[in-house]
């Protein structure tokens, strides 16, 4: 990773995190991986995949294969707000190490002359014993990187210098970030430059790739990256699969929850009769379980899920909760049931009052 500026600095050039030509050398303190870890988990067999399951998904976006990284990635309640996840007031958060994806690659070779022996540094990251595996010991002559490396990875471990290459080029026809830069061009996890289709500015995986000089041109006559007819665009669906499974499975279990408080709502009704004795007269009852199923549905299809971290869920992903609810609610009924049952009443001879004796049921679970 790269040094963090020091207290007071920013970055030079004005730091945005939309444009990928104001990223340099520094990363703000953030650990980030590097295309030579990408590379080493690769020769690992370990790639970044789709799981065919999202892909078949109805939040799927085939946007996300070819995103506009100036655009929005996330809305909030009163409409769209430019950014990308991981970033907070144009700083990095921090969840930007699980949500971000920087727009670009981070080389510790080329930051190191081509040579990691001995520049690594012990790091604080989680240890993760599966991961350790993986990174111990891999040579970089043999993960088929493309610029020449020497060295082995290391777990645990991070770099202080490297290289920030985004596949840029400025005027004078030379890679954005230096030398070896331009190598890393058709690297997957960088980004790629889509010229205008059919005059219109937009990003495609099928687009026509810009050449250095035209990307060149296109910046030196637009400095704001949303101004370019040249589109700055960036593979995302890996991350962004992952995270809408995430804020689609916490809506299910949300709503799950409130399927189960069905059942609880109508079994705190009474402690003795059966709901079928008892009935449902109670308006102010029946008013807060109609409200709290319609909050739940606002709340998953009224468009302000992104601030609760809430989707627009499938009917059938309401269902898991409900034999969990019914199991809850006959439960209830049988332990009244049976605690009737086991309770007898008495009428007294003399005054006709009725009492009632309390059996092991009562007695265990009434209150």
């Amino acid at each position: 990773r790269g040094r963090a500026p020091k207290a007071g600095q920013t970055w030079s050039g004005g730091f945005d995190y939309r444009d990928a030509d104001t990223y340099k050398r520094r990363t703000d303190g953030q650990p980030l991986p590097t295309v030579e870890s990408i590379y080493a988990l690769q020769s690992q067999k370990y790639f970044e995949y789709v799981p065919w399951r999202g892909r078949m998904s109805e939040f799927w976006d085939s946007k996300w294969l070819a995103w506009d990284i100036t655009r929005s990635e996330f809305k909030l309640a009163k409409g769209a707000k430019a950014g990308v996840l991981g970033y907070k007031n144009n700083k990095k958060a921090a969840t930007f190490s699980f949500l971000g994806q920087p727009p670009g690659v981070w080389s510790v070779c080329l930051g190191n002359d081509g040579n990691l022996q001995g520049k690594e540094t012990d790091s604080d990251l989680v240890k993760l014993p599966k991961m350790d595996q993986l990174y111990k010991g891999v040579k970089m002559e043999h993960v088929d990187l493309p610029t020449t490396c020497a060295g082995e990875t290391k777990y645990r471990t991070w770099y202080k210098d490297a290289v920030f290459c985004n596949g840029g080029y400025d005027a004078n026809g030379d890679a954005k970030g230096g030398a070896g830069c331009a190598d890393l061009d058709d690297v997957t996890a960088n980004l790629f430059y889509c010229k205008p289709t059919d005059g219109v500015p937009s990003c495609r995986p099928d687009c026509e790739s810009a050449s250095p000089a035209e990307i060149a041109a296109d910046i030196a006559a637009h400095p704001k990256a949303e101004d370019r007819t040249i589109k700055q665009c960036q593979n995302v669906a890996s991350r962004m699969v992952q995270k809408n499974a995430l804020m689609h499975s916490q809506a299910a279990y949300w709503v799950s929850i409130v399927v189960v408080q069905w059942a609880d709502l109508l079994i705190c009704k009474t402690r003795w009769l059966s709901i079928k004795q008892q009935g449902l007269r109670n308006s102010v009852l029946n008013f807060g379980l109609f409200f709290e199923t319609l909050l739940a549905a606002w709340l998953c299809y009224g468009g302000i899920f992104s601030v609760l971290g809430t989707q627009p869920i499938r009917f059938t992903h309401w269902m898991p909760g409900v034999p969990w609810s019914m199991m809850i609610f006959m439960y209830d009924e049988t332990r009244k049931y049976m605690m009737r049952a086991t309770s007898p009443e008495v009428v007294d001879a003399v005054t006709g009052a009725i009492k009632r004796q309390a059996g092991w049921i009562e007695k265990s679970t009434y209150y």
